[in-house]
């Protein structure tokens, strides 16, 4: 009889130890960019979708929300019925938002390295030495970032991704943006460039 017990027993603990492992599951890291330093208790947001066919649109309900651990890990697991997920952000005190979704599917396993941004600040001194007439100063790391008539002189403090070079140009009437400069921005610090126009 004892036997028996201890089989019995040993098959209930083996069957509530084993956890059924969640149909899509994912893990990922969450780093700095340009130094790839992982960023520890970074929230992230998960939603999931569900299609109505090709001319409706889609339903999106959310999930769950996660923080990363002290190694900028995170894990996520469900078995919930859509047609697609997603990390719709990853957030931080002094970091850019992720503003592109991560997108996975039912049933993947995926493994996700998200970068965010820290904010860095870019001083723009700009003075007109040659009566440009008309135009405009632009500034801008892979898309457009501040788009500022000329006059004959401005100053202005802008918030920009750090740990990266911020390209400058300038526009003149009928003429298309040329590249003038470019400087590098530390995280977390300021930068100065002064434009002569």
């Amino acid at each position: 009889m004892k036997t028996y017990t201890f089989i019995f027993g040993f098959v209930l603990f083996f069957f509530f130890s084993c956890e059924k492992k969640p149909d899509t599951y994912v893990t990922g890291t969450v780093v700095e960019y340009g130094t790839h330093t992982p960023i520890p208790n970074a929230r992230l947001s998960f939603i999931a979708g569900k299609s109505n066919g090709l001319f409706e649109p889609h339903d999106d309900w959310f999930l769950d929300t996660f923080r990363t651990d002290v190694n900028g890990k995170f894990e996520f697991g469900t078995d919930e019925e859509a047609s697609y997920f997603n990390i719709t952000s990853a957030k931080k005190d002094d970091f850019y938002p992720m503003h592109d979704p991560e997108f996975f599917y039912p049933g993947e396993e995926e493994n996700f390295e998200i970068v965010l941004d820290l904010y860095a600040w870019l001083e723009i001194e700009a003075i007109d030495v040659d009566s440009i007439e008309g135009g405009d100063i632009l500034f801008h790391e892979t898309y457009l970032k501040q788009y500022t008539p000329l006059t004959d002189y401005f100053k202005f403090i802008d918030d920009v991704k750090g740990n990266r070079f911020i390209y400058i140009y300038i526009k003149t009437i009928n003429y298309p943006p040329t590249i003038k400069d470019s400087i590098y921005i530390e995280a977390q610090d300021t930068g100065f460039y002064q434009i002569l126009y």
